[in-house]
């Protein structure tokens, strides 16, 4: 598995709050994205 880089982080980060402000679970969008939810929950610090 290749590692993300900032940008591409970054990218996911808006377009999860875009998905979870229109009432998405946050486990259905890690799983489309490829993301485990440990390290959305990380990343929004």
């Amino acid at each position: 598995m290749n590692r993300r880089k900032p940008e591409q982080i970054i990218k996911i980060l808006y377009k999860a709050d875009e998905e979870l402000a229109k009432g998405n679970v946050v486990a259905e969008f890690c799983r489309k994205e490829q993301v485990s939810p440990a390290t959305y929950y990380c990343s929004q610090r």
